[in-house]
């Protein structure tokens, strides 16, 4: 699949596009166009890193349910822009969407557009009257906050197109996206990356085709091991079917010969042949006491134990990931905390908690983020049964990547230390 979707998301938004929203917000044209096209890039990245994988590619279909069809269409954002209510919906789809891509970026975002644009540093009033601001001045900041809300939607618009017309899953979505990398990469920013707290472009969209590549790779192993549970069962009976002849010609020979010799037993009382010495009476009852008193199970329990034992002992961690700037638990994340607790009463010890975070943008914000997800953790744990004195909570940690990266908006629940 060969689509650019900078080239089209950039081919849509062109000038009656920009005319309009410049109208919208009285602005020089040109300012409206460099932030626009400044912005486009910056979003499709956002929109490539969250989508790297299938299921973060899962939670795009469904960004793009919320997003109105061909806002992108000058004639269709303009009856969007016609009313305050209408206009205030787009801007609270907008902020939404912001807000999953780049969370507690959002601001550091639009000072970058604004300061790479030029937007707000002279503001044309409805009478033709020029305001000189500051950079970064409320007036700057409320323009260029604007922007972002209302376009945001309309880029939206424009993936969800392709994904319609391509009739796009999950799958082909995470594929797609990821094919996207080098086209952003000459595109974006360096004024605006840096301002977004990342040393590159490269920095910014992070490893997103590794991320991707190892995503394709758990797929397919997945998908190897469903098949080799499917044919187990079937090599198993198969192998069994060819083993009974073998199993039971030898019976069925000893049974012709005892038939065969019937005639020519004597004549005696088949009583007295069939009356047993007393020693193989007595141990004849010896192993049936034996039997009848032995508990039922007792051979089969050794193997639940030895089944039992490793599972608790070789499981990895449970990690709980978390959507950008949320703390919420998803379906998936409760999952994880049922294992962890069913694997901790089995253990019958304790676990760890521990929130992690990225290293880019504000530090105490980021480890705050973090501890209130471990504390979601935590009330999971006790709603899922695992007693307070169990559980241990621990200090935010690192680690290296994008600001946006999975990894870095985790919880791990692990055995405790």
């Amino acid at each position: 699949m060969s689509i650019n979707l900078l080239e089209l998301t950039s081919g849509a938004l062109g000038d009656d596009f920009v005319q309009l929203v410049s109208s919208l917000f009285g602005e020089d044209v040109g300012k409206i166009g460099k932030g626009i096209s400044t912005l486009v890039p910056a979003v499709l990245g956002g929109i490539a890193q969250e989508g790297a994988t299938p299921e973060g590619a899962q939670g795009l279909l469904s960004a793009l349910d919320s997003v109105p069809t061909d806002i992108h269409l000058p004639e269709q954002f303009g009856k969007q822009l016609a009313t305050p209510e209408s206009r205030d919906e787009l801007q609270q789809i907008g902020h939404g969407l912001l807000n999953q891509l780049f969370g507690d970026k959002i601001d550091a975002l639009t000072d970058a557009v604004s300061s790479v644009s030029g937007i707000g540093h002279a503001v044309s009033g409805h009478a033709g009257e020029q305001i000189t601001l500051a950079s970064g001045g409320d007036i700057s900041r409320e323009v260029s906050g604007g922007l972002l809300t209302l376009v945001t939607p309309a880029i939206f618009s424009v993936v969800k197109k392709v994904v319609g017309e391509n009739k796009l899953d999950a799958g082909g979505l995470s594929r797609l996206l990821s094919e996207q990398h080098d086209t952003l990469l000459g595109a974006l920013s360096p004024q605006l990356t840096s301002m977004l707290g990342f040393g590159s472009a490269t920095a910014f969209l992070g490893s997103l085709t590794g991320k991707f590549s190892e995503a394709a790779q758990d797929a397919e192993a997945r998908a190897k091991a469903v098949a080799a549970k499917v044919s187990e069962p079937v090599s198993t009976v198969v192998a069994e079917a060819s083993s009974r002849p073998r199993r039971w010609w030898p019976w069925l020979l000893l049974i012709l010969v005892a038939l065969a010799a019937f005639p020519l037993l004597n004549t005696k009382p088949t009583a007295e042949k069939a009356t047993p010495t007393v020693d193989e009476t007595a141990s004849a009852g010896s192993s049936a006491a034996t039997a009848a008193s032995e508990p039922a199970g007792t051979a089969s329990a050794p193997m639940a134990s030895t089944d039992s034992a490793p599972a608790s002992s070789t499981a990895g961690p449970a990690k709980v990931y978390f959507a950008t700037g949320k703390a919420d638990i998803d379906a998936d994340g409760q999952q994880a905390v049922k294992s962890a607790v069913d694997a901790a009463k089995s253990a019958g010890g304790g676990v760890d908690v521990t929130g992690y975070t990225d290293k880019t943008g504000d530090l105490h914000a980021n480890e705050e983020l973090a501890k209130k997800r471990a504390l979601a953790v935590k009330d999971a744990l006790l709603a899922a049964g695992l007693a307070d004195d169990k559980i241990h909570m621990k200090p935010p940690q690192s680690v290296t990547g994008a600001g946006n990266d999975k990894e870095a908006r985790r919880v791990e629940i692990t055995p405790a230390q």
